[in-house]
């Protein structure tokens, strides 16, 4: 038992192919009337009512004109074997026209008009409908949505100005003319406080804006660090200097402002008590829900680097 192969592809609406071991054939028409011609030039019309089982099919084969054998005789009147018959070349096949029909359709034009043996009614159906593919199948714009997309924004939307950017911004309260030192609050509200009451006030360009929590400031040669937390808000002054008459000045300027109720006698009594007792690191001077240390240390060049440390806790 041989084996054997058919397959059959649908290539357009009404047209299929059909791929077989011994031959290949084209078919055209809807369901119960159909036209087929094969490789071997054979074409069968099939008409039928659909869902009937009645159909009538009807087939013709081209006749090849049979080439005369010679018989003319050799000595010793052996026949002469008959000149093999020329090989059809591929482009004058079906299989090999329906295929540029798809690869190139003018050049498989070209080849249905001229080696096909189909009916014209049929050459002429696949000419008119590659036609009207061509008139009715939109053509490709080079612009794509996106850059269509691009180009209106582009036109429909003004540019906008960008200011420089600036390190610093001075944020003024037009109400009250009062200027935002910091972005946190609360540091804000200490230095506002501090220039209110200072003979030495901070301007806002000496105000650090690196850090949302805490912010530098360098004061008259005083460098202050103000931070601030969920546990508290934090003051530490440090001056390198041959006396500490600056930072003790701001010393009592910052605690007037974390607890507004001290006096100038409860502020002395506090200033000598850090002076002259031992408030250093973790050992802290507690006054008024405050705390404070104080701390020296002599520096090569003949001067002392001074430190004093305020916290208020909440």
């Amino acid at each position: 038992m041989g084996f054997r192969f058919h397959r059959s592809v649908k290539i357009l609406p009404g047209v299929k192919i059909n791929i077989n071991k011994k031959s290949n054939s084209i078919t055209f028409g809807p369901k119960g009337a159909h036209y087929t011609i094969n490789s071997k030039g054979k074409r069968t019309t099939t008409v039928g009512i659909p869902g009937t089982g009645l159909s009538y099919t009807t087939s013709t084969q081209k006749k090849r004109s049979s080439t005369a054998t010679p018989t003319n005789a050799t000595a010793g009147n052996n026949p002469v074997p008959p000149s093999p018959t020329p090989k059809e070349k591929w482009y004058k096949r079906t299989i090999g026209i329906i295929l540029m029909l798809f690869i190139f359709f003018p050049i498989g034009l070209f080849l249905m008009w001229k080696y096909s043996r189909w009916p014209k009614s049929i050459k002429w159906t696949i000419t008119g409908f590659l036609v009207l593919c061509m008139i009715f199948v939109p053509k490709n714009d080079n612009t794509t949505p996106l850059e269509t997309t691009k180009a209106t924004t582009a036109v429909s939307t003004p540019k906008e100005t960008i200011p420089p950017k600036t390190d610093k911004i001075s944020i003024t309260d037009e109400s009250n003319n009062a200027t935002n030192y910091h972005r946190d609050k609360n540091i804000n509200e200490l230095i506002t406080q501090f220039n209110a009451i200072s003979g030495k006030p901070i301007s806002f360009d000496e105000v650090g804006q690196d850090f949302s929590y805490q912010t530098f400031i360098n004061s008259n040669d005083v460098n202050i660090r103000i931070s601030h937390s969920s546990s508290g808000i934090f003051v530490d002054l440090t001056q390198e200097s041959t006396n500490d008459t600056d930072i003790w000045e701001y010393f009592c300027d910052f605690v007037k402002c974390l607890e507004t109720n001290i006096t100038d006698d409860e502020l002395s009594t506090v200033i000598h008590s850090l002076q002259t007792g031992n408030y250093e690191n973790y050992n802290k001077l507690s006054f008024n829900g405050l705390g404070s240390t104080y701390s020296t240390q002599k520096l090569n060049n003949g001067e002392t680097r001074y430190t004093l440390k305020t916290e208020k806790l909440y």
